[in-house]
């Protein structure tokens, strides 16, 4: 048994994204969260919420240590990622994942950046607006319902 699934085994997660009884995704705290970056134990199970691409407060490292993830963006074409392949994102990269054949990840995050959300047709939507604030994990209105009055813009991005 590789050390990643033996921590896994180990514990419940620390955090699951997705609907309760069926998360896509799994997520252990290797290091204490916070501001000032960190390092999470990710297992796919599920494709990512696929209503919108999503981005993160932070550029991050990601190495996929067992099975095989397609990630889609909507500035490039699909790439498939393998085990042992090496993927770093700038904070503002959005990104959603499919899951070819379920795995974990070792995700290394620098410090924050900037807010974090979804890309929706009608735009940018803040994280607290797409995910359900009384069930940490699951989407909630995701990119419906809004009007043109809520309508957000993309955060202002730091310089490299």
């Amino acid at each position: 048994m590789a050390w990643y699934e033996a921590l896994a085994a180990s514990r419940p997660p620390d955090f699951a994204v997705g609907p309760s009884g069926d998360p896509y995704m799994l997520r252990w705290f290797l290091t204490p969260r916070g501001n000032d970056g960190g390092v999470y134990l990710h297992k796919f199970v599920h494709d990512d919420e696929d209503r919108a691409f999503h981005d993160h407060p932070w550029d991050s490292t990601s190495i996929l240590l067992s099975g095989q993830l397609r990630e889609l963006r909507p500035d490039l074409p699909p790439r498939v990622i393998t085990a042992g392949e090496v993927v770093t994102r700038r904070a503002p990269h959005p990104h959603r994942l499919q899951v070819i054949e379920p795995g974990y990840t070792l995700f290394v995050m620098g410090p924050r950046l900037r807010e974090w959300g979804f890309l929706c047709d009608q735009g940018w939507r803040h994280w607290t607006r797409f995910v359900d604030q009384a069930q940490p994990g699951e989407i909630s209105a995701g990119c419906e319902g809004y009007t043109t009055q809520q309508l957000e813009t993309l955060p202002k991005q730091e310089a490299p």
